[in-house]
């Protein structure tokens, strides 16, 4: 797909690490991370 891209990371020990990770990415490269849980 043009223009899109995949990036995982993690694990994390925890949910609230994970988010805060992923706050991190929003604010740094402007987009929205989605997590999942295995």
């Amino acid at each position: 797909k043009d223009g899109l891209y995949r990036v995982h990371a993690g694990p994390y020990s925890s949910r609230d690490s994970a988010l805060v990770a992923a706050g991190k990415i929003k604010s740094s490269a402007a987009i929205t991370p989605l997590l999942t849980v295995r």
